[in-house]
């Protein structure tokens, strides 16, 4: 008889990895990441995700995190119990010295069902140090109001989720450079785009805030006749000069 398939934990890299990418893993929702403490880099892409998966917020060196292409749709227990650098230090300096005494009182005030839900809300806490945060083709409505405590995010990928409009804390996230909003559900132009000083490329296509005139309006209007269509054929690739989320970007020239 063939052998059995190993346990996917079993096809996990070894914990000292500074990047991992387990896209469309088996079984990732019940990954605890809390032991990749070396982990700069992860991608989540097409896993099957509901949530944010255990043991991020305790990451503090993991800078980038793609979960694109999952079913997440409520993010705000993963931000608003989110365990952030400063915050868990401190746990850690009380922890060493708080007397015996105090934990046996703290013990004996707090019922096992509390302890529980908190410790669950908390594994599934995002970063605060984390620059680069991928969500897009996810099933998100809203962003929590503790989204703003991500001070360090410089890019931030949205694009076809169900967002209406964005909060006002988001202005808290003054290093945001790049910002993706395409195909959500924006009605109106977020206005807190106009506060995000580092802010320098932001897509909105595909947004009712953002409707594309028909093309039989631009053909019969007065102007019809100083627009010039070019196709890709009109064009030679010169150079690449970068990478993106979605590939790479090459400089053009005119044939």
């Amino acid at each position: 008889p063939p052998a059995a398939a190993p346990p996917a934990a079993a096809l996990l890299p070894p914990t000292t990895a500074t990047f991992l990418n387990i896209t469309a893993h088996p079984a990732a929702a019940q990954i605890d990441f809390s032991q990749y403490r070396a982990l700069h880099t992860l991608f989540l892409s097409g896993a099957g995700l509901t949530t944010v998966p255990r043991g991020l917020s305790s990451l503090l060196t993991l800078g980038m995190l793609s979960l694109k292409n999952n079913d997440i749709h409520d993010i705000h227990d993963l931000l608003d119990n989110a365990n952030f650098s400063d915050t868990s230090e401190y746990t850690s300096e009380n922890a060493s010295e708080g007397t015996s005494e105090d934990t046996s009182e703290n013990a004996s005030e707090d019922t096992s069902e509390d302890t529980s839900e908190d410790t669950s809300k908390r594994s599934a806490a995002l970063n605060s140090n984390l620059h680069w945060l991928i969500l897009t083709n996810n099933r998100i409505s809203q962003l929590p109001s503790s989204f703003g405590r991500m001070t360090r995010l410089r890019k931030l990928m949205l694009s076809g989720n169900r967002l209406r409009a964005l909060p006002e804390c988001l202005s808290q996230c003054v290093h945001l450079e790049l910002l993706r909003l395409a195909n959500n559900r924006l009605v109106e132009y977020p206005t807190v785009l106009f506060h995000l000083p580092r802010l320098k490329w932001v897509a909105l296509a595909a947004n009712p805030c953002c409707p594309l005139p028909p093309l039989d309006t631009i053909s019969n209007s007065s102007s019809s006749s100083n627009i010039r269509r070019f196709g890709l054929a009109n064009f030679e690739l010169v150079e690449k000069i970068g990478k993106g989320a979605s590939g790479d970007v090459w400089s053009l020239r005119r044939r």
